[in-house]
């Protein structure tokens, strides 16, 4: 599968939380606390679970190949990445917003391409 599909699938699976961060940036200081130590999804890890399974419905019609246990690992891996990368916006940092938002993209979309790549490895 050519880069271009891959960079696309992934466009089109963050297209949606990205633009909800663009229309609500008061919602990012609302995941970090989310997600630190004490957070709601440490007590109500449903709430991250449900991101999770966006992303292991993704993976599962992308490659219906993998097990379970494989789909959980890379969609955890995901979902991670993202709420790493989200998370440095609310830092000082030397770079833009939109900058890192294109870098995860771009990050996204070499895992995928590299997960994607070894599908005869697996």
């Amino acid at each position: 599968m050519c880069i271009r599909v891959r960079g696309e699938a992934v466009r089109r699976f963050l297209t949606p939380f990205l633009t909800y961060f663009d229309e609500h940036p008061d919602y990012l200081p609302v995941i970090r606390a989310m997600s630190g130590p004490g957070g709601v999804t440490r007590r109500h890890p449903e709430l991250l679970l449900g991101v999770i399974d966006v992303a292991a419905m993704v993976l599962r019609a992308r490659r219906p190949e993998l097990t379970e246990e494989e789909i959980a690992a890379r969609s955890t891996t995901i979902v991670g990445a993202m709420e790493g990368l989200l998370s440095m916006t609310l830092r000082p940092t030397p770079s833009t917003r939109p900058a890192l938002m294109r870098e995860l993209e771009r990050l996204l979309a070499a895992y995928v391409a590299a997960d994607e790549g070894s599908a005869g490895a697996t």
